[in-house]
């Protein structure tokens, strides 16, 4: 009695290192795949637990089974998941840690030929033709001529795929080198254990006791390998520690399996294990998830600070070359600029009709190429942070009047009507500003408007308003729609209608302004009714805010 009770206390304690061993080689095949599916690496290592597992279970039972006709049928079956066991394990060590076979294909298809027929042949006579059960329990099989080509094809695999991983790490730099010494050290502990209790055991001591338990001593290589595909990949703290604690309950589950001592609880707990093994599986692949999606992020934003800091290396190399032919255009330019003007004034001797009009175009024309360069190049140096001001007391009034004396001429020609109304003639508009840039900003509102209305009237209003200085510009030209105001003071940005008045417009002026403008502590904006209502620009400095001194 106390000997049968020992014989079941063991056979239940042999199942449950069996059991343990596949569960925890399942569950780290499962993680691994469900990390990368696509990855060669971890598709490999999920075949290799998933095969382990199925020939530990026959492996296990035919050590417990004394029927001759079944015992043989899974000792070939147990040779049969040998041969592809050996195959994944060679194939695996050549390929880690890459997402890729290396192997050529030619040699892949040999591969996998070879294992196919070697598969077949360890289910014929050919290998083991018939089987004794020993007085111990073990199987004693009559090995047939097979066994050549099972040794060839099986057992050459596993030290060759040694080789290759030896090889790897000796060529591996110093930081590729961690994973593969932890993916060595797990092999080398799996054949220690299978030398030792495999072959050693039984051969001397005829001891054949562990052989069932074989599973056990493959776990330190899948254990190893399993880590060194971790550390390889850097993968999260999280992942792996929800890993550890839903393996450690499946395990424990398991144990309550293989324990249970009434039919009852043996299917209860098996349902329980079972319903906890797939929970274990989708909370642990929703774990990695989250964490791959996060590692995406933070890559997608590093990968953007990098295109960020190009960019702004492209723009600063843009604005240099900006700078630089800007002011190789703008001498020629004066050039055309004074020399048309001298002819048109006169001092090379009178012109006639003829002439004097391709001359006046080509002033006109220069004019404007002169002034779109100097707006080029003040982009440039706000860009570039060089743009200088020079602040001083200045009277805001005269510049408008000044502005408005300079394009009298233009306006004139298209025959337009040109007001301005001083709302408190008697007020001080005498202001702390940077007279040569307000004046360039007063003179590109006007030019714009007088170029954009084809008739009816341009009205410019100055007005003091609590301690502020306003000045607008209405006219009556082509107005905006609602979609053109956001854009209306960026760089390059034009009315869609813009081009058919005036081609020449760079888009350019109001974000020049806006900037000069807000330099100052001031406000710039627009308003338009519409397309074809005409539109209102106005500008606002503070008179009680110091700046520039």
């Amino acid at each position: 009695m106390e000997t049968a009770v020992y014989l079941l206390n063991l056979q239940n304690l042999d199942l449950l290192v069996v059991g343990a061993s596949i569960a925890a080689n399942l569950i780290l095949g499962f993680i691994i795949l469900f990390r990368e599916p696509r990855n060669a690496s971890h598709v490999l290592f999920f075949l290799q637990t998933l095969v382990l597992s199925i020939w530990s279970i026959l492996n296990y039972f035919s050590y417990q089974i004394k029927e001759p006709d079944v015992a043989l049928l899974l000792v070939r079956f147990v040779m049969f998941f040998a041969v592809p066991n050996s195959i994944i394990f060679l194939l695996l060590m050549h390929t880690f840690p890459e997402k890729n076979i290396r192997l050529k294909k030619p040699v892949l298809a040999y591969v996998y030929i070879l294992a196919l027929i070697t598969m077949l042949v360890t289910l014929t006579p050919l290998l083991f033709s018939s089987i004794e059960i020993r007085a111990t329990g073990a199987p004693q099989p009559t090995v047939g001529p097979g066994i050549v080509l099972f040794m060839l094809t099986a057992i050459a695999s596993i030290p060759l795929g040694v080789y290759f991983l030896v090889r790897k790490y000796r060529k591996a730099q110093t930081e590729s080198r961690q994973p593969l010494k932890f993916l060595l050290f797990g092999v080398v502990l799996m054949f220690i254990g299978i030398l030792v209790f495999d072959f050693v055991f039984p051969v001397l001591y005829r001891n054949t006791r562990f052989i069932p338990l074989s599973s056990a001593f493959t776990l330190p290589f899948i254990v190893c390998t399993f880590y060194a595909i971790l550390r390889y990949r850097l993968l999260n703290i999280k992942v792996i520690f929800t890993e550890g604690l839903t393996l450690i309950l499946v395990i424990f589950t398991f144990f309550e399996v293989i324990l249970s001592d009434t039919t009852g609880k043996l299917i209860f707990r098996s349902i329980i294990f079972l319903i906890l093994l797939g929970v274990a599986i989708l909370l642990n692949r929703s774990v990695l998830r989250e964490v791959q999606a996060r590692e995406e992020i933070e890559r997608l934003a590093k990968d953007l600070e990098k295109a960020n800091t190009r960019l702004k290396e492209l723009d600063k190399l843009k604005t240099e070359f900006l700078s630089f032919a800007s002011h190789q255009l703008r001498s020629p330019l004066t050039a055309i600029k004074g020399y048309a003007s001298l002819i048109l004034e006169g001092t090379y001797g009178k012109t006639t009709k003829k002439i004097h009009e391709p001359i006046d175009r080509i002033f006109q024309s220069s004019s404007a190429l002169t002034s779109m360069v100097e707006d080029f190049l003040n982009i440039s140096k706000i860009e570039q942070g060089g743009m200088k001001y020079d602040f001083e007391i200045t009277d805001f009034r005269k510049i408008v009047e000044g502005v408005i004396a300079e394009q009298e001429p233009n306006v004139k020609n298209k025959n337009l009507e040109m007001v301005l109304t001083v709302e408190q003639p008697e007020a001080n508009y005498n202001i702390r500003i940077d007279g040569n840039k307000i004046k360039q900003v007063v003179m590109n509102l006007l030019d714009n408007s007088i170029k954009y209305t084809q008739k009816g009237s341009v009205n410019v209003t100055l007005r003091f308003v609590d301690r502020k200085i306003q000045l607008e510009i209405k006219d009556t030209g082509i107005g905006f729609n609602k979609e053109t105001l956001p854009k209306l003071f960026e760089k390059f940005s034009r009315e869609k209608n813009a081009n058919k008045i005036n081609i020449q417009g760079s888009g350019l002026g109001l974000y020049l302004a806006r900037q000069i403008i807000e330099t100052h502590h001031g406000h710039i904006w627009a308003q338009s009714k519409g397309e074809g209502r005409g539109s209102t620009f106005s500008i606002e400095l503070y008179t009680d805010i110091i700046i520039g001194s």
